[in-house]
């Protein structure tokens, strides 16, 4: 399995990384902490597809939002829909819960801060039935 995750927080990209490598053994790990480089990543997404998509709110000199409408473009433009899940990760609770009361098509899944490894088995578990059908 392939996760991507982008958060401009270090301890946070390393935090969570870490907690993907224990409950996904074996998965391999995407890290971007900046704009530039999820840039590069997306220039060449087609090669190596990830299964499943976290990102913070807040990256520095861009959102989560905006990262997740260039994602949504970039398969847009080729006719296609988003074939992974992705996940919106932030601090600011009454944000998340507005994202998730509206429910947002922007995301899979809104999730307040801190993630947890309870959170992270929602997320695991949501992306295995969905694997499964």
């Amino acid at each position: 399995m392939h996760v991507v995750i982008i958060d401009d927080d270090k301890f946070c990209l390393l935090s969570t990384d870490n907690m993907v490598r224990r409950i996904l053994l074996g998965s391999k790990t995407t890290l971007c902490s900046s704009k530039e480089e999820f840039v590069a990543f997306i220039d060449k997404i087609d090669d190596d597809i990830p299964d499943l998509l976290i990102t913070d709110y807040n990256i520095g000199d861009f959102n989560g939002i905006e990262l997740l409408l260039m994602i949504r473009e970039y398969y847009q433009k080729q006719g296609k829909n988003v074939p992974f899940p992705t996940y919106l990760l932030s601090g600011n609770e009454s944000f998340m819960n507005l994202m998730n009361e509206k429910k947002s098509q922007l995301a899979t899944g809104f999730i307040n801060k801190p993630l947890t490894k309870e959170k992270m088995n929602i997320m695991i578990n949501k992306l295995i039935k969905q694997n499964r059908t």
